[in-house]
């Protein structure tokens, strides 16, 4: 294989890579596991149907969806758009940023002036042979991600798909335990997010984690998603559910790992949370425009390690992360 290039995904043809927790008409599938090699039928299935531009505004919930448009788009050489959120002025501001655009949603509102392509209404035939994993450019712009804007402007961050390549490759050797086990994972953000995207979406396509498509946000939905999920479970949280946890009384099914991020954890809800799942939790340290740098057991140190390739100088006052994947 050509060094130029690189697969879509690394997990064998059995392997299960997706938890559906209800059924998907678009692709004929009922809810419950969703092995590699149905997830690339379903891939190259999408991609026949999918436009030619050269942005896709990507504003699907369901994240099993938003995955497979995700790697369809790559397939048709087009670069994702993962807004911070689903206003219909996001979308405006986007399709002026990015006239060339159009929008795949499974159920949005979305504005009039774009082209889109509602999945929910969708139902695609899908090829009975197996369907060989395609190649991806490194140098593609896979994905421009932004941040929040919370602070100002929301920022465009470029993420070719070398960078996600070797961002997943780090993360995974930080962030999961070793073994051969498929870990089930529940994650409680969404996967536009770049904590999202990096954890439940980008992972299960380079690791041995089977990532749900669900995306509960109160403390009962989330008993109830781990509950269904088999073992070993994972899940991917923010500090803010964690403590809604914390504080609903309930008891959960025990995962394996917990990895939490966006915001700081103190030590004591770190140890309540290892409490309250039986499993280990790991604090990961990142920014949209890096993507994950650090992490830490929280519940025992307050060390972060940092990850491998990243370097950190210090320029006037101000600290610089930069890696060898990353333009800037």
């Amino acid at each position: 294989m050509s060094i130029d290039v690189a697969p879509l995904s690394l997990r064998s043809a059995d392997q299960h890579i997706a938890y559906l927790f209800s059924d998907l008409p678009v692709f004929q599938v009922a809810k419950g596991c969703v092995t590699h090699t149905q997830f690339l039928s379903h891939v190259h299935a999408l991609a026949k149907e999918l436009p030619q531009h050269t942005q896709v505004i990507n504003l699907c919930a369901n994240r099993y969806l938003l995955l497979v448009a995700f790697c369809a788009a790559l397939v048709r050489k087009q670069t994702n758009l993962l807004p911070p959120n689903h206003k219909r002025e996001t979308q405006k501001t986007l399709q002026t940023r990015y006239p060339d655009s159009y929008i795949v949603h499974d159920g949005a509102d979305t504005i009039a002036d774009l082209p889109s392509i509602n999945l929910s209404e969708l139902k695609l035939a899908i090829p009975d042979e197996a369907q060989t994993c395609p190649t991806i450019p490194l140098a593609h712009l896979a994905a421009i991600s932004f941040t929040s804007g919370s602070t100002g402007d929301s920022k465009p961050n470029h993420k070719t798909w070398q960078t996600l390549l070797e961002s997943s490759r780090i993360n995974r050797q930080h962030m999961l335990p070793e073994g051969d086990a498929t870990l089930y994972q529940l994650a409680t953000v969404p996967a536009q997010h770049m904590w999202g995207l990096e954890t439940s979406a980008l992972l299960p396509l380079f690791a041995n984690v089977c990532f749900s498509d669900g995306k509960p946000l109160f403390p009962l939905d989330i008993q109830d998603a781990l509950q269904a999920l088999p073992e070993p479970r994972m899940m991917v949280s923010t500090p803010v559910h964690l403590r809604a946890m914390q504080a609903s009384s309930l008891s959960f099914a025990p995962v394996s790992l917990v990895l939490c991020a966006t915001s700081p954890l103190s030590q004591a809800s770190a140890e309540a949370t290892e409490s309250l799942f039986s499993a280990e939790l790991r604090e990961v340290y990142g920014c949209s425009e890096v993507g994950s740098m650090a992490c830490r057991r929280t519940a025992k140190s307050d060390v972060w390690t940092r990850f491998e390739g990243i370097q950190f100088d210090q320029r006037e006052g101000v600290t610089i992360a930069s890696t060898d994947y990353l333009p800037d």
